[in-house]
């Protein structure tokens, strides 16, 4: 009864409802949630971090490492070498081989397998003949097979395979003094024309008579000139000591000296080649001063000395080249421009470099 009663004042009074409010609780659902999301975001930023280092580093250029050279090695280091004492070319050899100046033809080398003075499967052979290197089998009367020209250590020339009554391999030139130089192997065998074809990449000239200079200059002593006196020739003039006298000639632009004590030592200086009163063969254009020597001074009735020997030298500021015979001294050659100036006679050595050294040109 009570009950009914409760209830019909609940409708009676329906503007009065009885209502209980709880306060909000935090789910912890929710939380793990929010945990996961702040996670996923740090695992993405680090991705997104670390793609764009790859990426940058990816566009870098890649070093390029460093090659060291192959050094490759000498295929004649250990072959000897021979040396023309006269001529002064130079190539290397195998030390099974030989090489020796022709006994025949001085300026020649023979050179192969137990080659003597006499005999050679090849050589260097020089000749003076009017012609050029192309054209040098057309005298020999063989057959060119094929030519090719071609350089070898500053020295232009063709390199030709013939063929007559032997055949081989030959690389000719011409050089500075206009003779014709000749390397040839009569040969087909392949090991030999290796062989040769080392021996050709070995050549070269020792001096100015080819592509090469000479090395080095010997620099010589020169004596004290403050109290010589002064001389002059039509196109060079020079100092002298005061125990020479002079004599000048000027038709021949020379000075000779005799010494006062003693007039049998005498040096005498002069521009040679004088076209007026020289033979053919001593006439000077420019050049090679050891060539111009050699053929001003030797012919077949006086033949090249097996000794003779050439020497670069500096003589204060004036370069020179002595000429020996042995060890006996013979000439000082002073080249400039197309004049070529002897001393020549010298009774010292001494005396008649320091006069060269001294030496100025009109």
């Amino acid at each position: 009864m009570d009950s009914a009663k409760s209830n019909q004042q609940l409708i009676n009074n329906p503007s009065q409802p009885t209502v209980n409010v709880s306060p909000p609780k935090t789910s912890k659902s929710f939380l793990w949630f929010s945990l996961g999301i702040l996670v996923t975001l740090i695992i993405i930023g680090i991705g997104y971090f670390i793609y764009k280092n790859q990426v940058n580093t990816a566009i870098l250029p890649s070093p390029v490492p460093f090659a060291k050279p192959i050094s490759t090695p000498d295929p004649t280091a250990d072959w000897k070498i021979f040396t023309h004492p006269t001529y002064k070319y130079q190539f290397k050899y195998p030390p099974s081989w030989s090489a020796i100046v022709n006994q025949n033809a001085s300026a020649n080398t023979l050179f192969g397998l137990n080659a003597t003075s006499q005999s050679g499967i090849g050589g260097v052979e020089i000749r003076e003949i009017p012609t050029e290197p192309q054209n040098f089998h057309n005298l020999t009367q063989s057959k060119v097979i094929n030519s090719t020209q071609l350089t070898i250590n500053g020295i232009s020339g063709y390199k030709m395979k013939y063929s007559n009554i032997v055949s081989g391999t030959d690389f000719v030139f011409k050089n500075n003094d206009g003779l014709i130089y000749n390397i040839y192997i009569n040969s087909d065998d392949s090991n030999d024309l290796a062989i040769f074809n080392q021996i050709l990449s070995t050549f070269k000239f020792l001096d100015e008579t080819g592509g090469n200079a000479s090395p080095s200059q010997e620099i010589r002593a020169i004596l004290p000139t403050t109290d010589w006196k002064d001389v002059s020739a039509e196109t060079f003039s020079l100092k002298y000591p005061l125990d020479l006298t002079p004599q000048v000639i000027l038709t021949h632009d020379d000075i000779g000296f005799r010494q006062v004590a003693n007039t049998e030592n005498t040096i005498s200086i002069s521009r040679v080649g004088d076209p007026i009163s020289s033979k053919p063969n001593s006439l000077y254009s420019g050049g090679s001063r050891r060539d111009w020597y050699l053929k001003a001074n030797f012919d077949d009735s006086h033949p090249v000395p097996d000794n003779i020997r050439f020497v670069d030298v500096k003589l204060g500021q004036i370069s020179a080249l002595e000429v020996y015979v042995g060890q006996e001294f013979q000439a000082i050659l002073v080249a400039n421009n197309t004049n070529l100036y002897m001393c020549y006679n010298p009774y010292n050595q001494q005396v008649a470099e320091t006069i060269i050294s001294t030496i100025t040109f009109k």
